[in-house]
């Protein structure tokens, strides 16, 4: 049976578009799935750490996607208790890497760039509102029944790579397990019209607090900012819309709590640390959200995912290209799960410690190596390089 193309990719978010992209700028066909009808607009990630900016700019997006976007080279850390802000700067690490900064923006607005991209190649087929219902494997190549508009249809393609987020069709259907925990709040991104820099915030906050502890990020000029906290998740789901202004009340400094403020969309989720016990099986592979997600502080979720993306198209695009046997991928099976458990996982982890922390003297101790990194130059690139490291290696050069 002939394949109707080199690559299926489950999942037009920005890990499975990022992917096809890379793929189809080296010649391969490359065809995107996706059972939304469109990009969505919820409020998912936001923030692209300068690893993730380096992909960005290889795949050559970057330049027009930082003209939808922001750039944002300082991060403030907020310890509410204590009332100080004190800032983590990107440009301590200049002199290691041109991409000392990071860059945010709706996920959806990403989404849109990079598929103006895929939509200039001939090779790539995007088709929304399909919808995967099982993938079977063979020894030439890999069949994946879908839901469609049209109905049930069949694609037949050499991969496939499963991008489909947390619920991932893909993953269940190579029988992969999803190990991990999932904590026992309940978070709530929301999106609010409102402009916290004129109330001390900088573009992107994170508020210290054992209760009232929150991320605050600006997503555009136009004054769309995300706030992102922490609820008990015994808590009515369906009146997270009316308890809102009472976290707001806490959150925000009094000078925001006086202002008008509209929101435009909040999203309860429920958050985990979790990873597949294999991202390849035989000609499928998994990335993203398919493969392992994690809780938002820190901003290793898509960041992770992104460098997913990268790792896949150097791996099967060279097996592709008949530049190197498949045994790559076992190399990307294994090295990326490594980098969930040693890099994302355990730093996801403590960045959500440090934002609720309830211990007093853990912490001033957790404030005073911010204030440290004011006069130490070698403190504050230390702290960079941790904060935004989801390669599990130093800054890209």
């Amino acid at each position: 049976m002939s394949a109707d193309t080199n690559v299926l990719v489950v999942g037009a978010g920005p890990t499975g578009l990022l992917a096809a992209l890379g793929l189809a700028r080296m010649g391969i066909a490359v065809t995107v799935v996706d059972q939304e009808p469109s990009p969505s607009k919820a409020p998912r990630a936001t923030n692209y750490m300068p690893p993730v900016v380096k992909v960005l700019d290889s795949f050559g997006v970057l330049d027009d996607l930082l003209m939808v976007a922001l750039k944002n080279d300082t991060f403030w850390q907020y310890y509410k208790l204590e009332d100080q802000r004190v800032p983590v700067c990107f440009d301590v690490v200049k002199d290691l890497t041109p991409y000392h900064y990071g860059v945010q923006c709706g996920q959806h607005t990403l989404a849109s760039v990079i598929l103006q991209h895929l939509a200039k190649l001939p090779h790539v087929k995007v088709l929304w509102g399909h919808q995967v219902l099982g993938v079977q494997q063979d020894a030439a190549g890999v069949t994946t029944t879908l839901q469609t508009p049209q109905g049930t249809e069949t694609l037949r393609s050499d991969w496939v790579v499963g991008a489909d987020g947390a619920r991932s069709a893909v993953r269940r259907s190579i029988g992969a397990t999803f190990e991990g925990h999932t904590w026992p709040e309940r978070f709530v991104a929301t999106n609010v019209w409102f402009d916290l820099e004129e109330h001390g915030f900088g573009k992107t906050t994170l508020v210290h607090h054992p209760v009232d502890w929150a991320i605050t990020v600006k997503i555009n000029e136009e004054g769309l900012w995300r706030v992102t906290f922490g609820e008990d998740a015994s808590l009515p789901e369906d009146e997270v819309l009316r308890r809102i202004p009472e976290r707001y009340g806490r959150i925000l400094p009094a000078s925001a709590q006086r202002a008008a403020y509209d929101i435009e969309s909040a999203a309860p989720y429920r958050v985990h640390q979790r990873c597949a016990d294999r991202l390849r099986v035989g000609r499928v592979l998994l990335a993203g959200d398919a493969a392992h997600i994690t809780n938002p502080a820190g901003g290793m979720g898509l960041n992770t995912g992104a460098l997913d993306a990268a790792h896949v198209v150097t791996a099967l695009g060279a097996v592709i290209q008949g530049r190197c046997d498949d045994k790559v991928l076992d190399f990307y099976d294994a090295d990326r799960r490594r980098v969930y458990w040693e890099v994302t996982n355990s730093t996801s982890t403590e960045h959500k410690r440090r934002l609720r922390e309830p211990s007093p003297a853990r912490r001033a101790q957790d404030f005073g190596m911010l204030v440290a990194a004011r006069e130490n130059p070698h403190i504050a690139r230390a702290i960079v390089m941790s904060f935004f490291d989801a390669e599990g290696h130093p800054m890209p050069v």
